[in-house]
């Protein structure tokens, strides 16, 4: 998706079929899940869905539009395009998950060590080995 808005897309479609799950939760969950692309991109959402949410987002992440689940139906909006600011996500990209992935991996590996040598008592002679 960052490819994308950095290329110069306007505006995200997406288009999804949530009848697989016959459930109003799978769809909320694609539902929201898409949002975020809306938030993180600061870029409009259209969705257009055979069976779960068909929604307009706006560049904030508001749900400006929709239509029932589950039921045929269809909505039209008036999308503005105006200039659009880059967000930390589009600048960076997905570095912060990263950076927690390596921080965890750093703790990890610390608790192994101490987990090898024994907890240290206060004031106790440690051998060099």
């Amino acid at each position: 998706m960052r490819e994308f808005v950095l290329a110069g897309a306007d505006m995200i479609i997406n288009l999804s079929n949530d009848f697989w799950s016959l459930t109003e939760t799978e769809a909320k969950q694609h539902f929201i899940n898409a949002k975020f692309r809306a938030l993180e991109t600061r870029r409009p959402l259209l969705r257009a869905t055979a069976s779960g949410l068909t929604s307009y987002v706006d560049t904030t992440g508001t749900l400006k539009a929709d239509a029932p689940y589950y039921e045929e139906s269809f909505i039209v909006v008036d999308v503005p395009l105006k200039e659009h600011t880059n967000t930390l996500y589009l600048k960076w990209g997905d570095w912060f998950p990263l950076m927690l992935g390596l921080a965890l991996g750093i703790l990890s590996l610390l608790y192994f060590i101490r987990w090898i040598i024994g907890p240290v008592e206060k004031g106790a002679n440690i051998p060099y080995r």
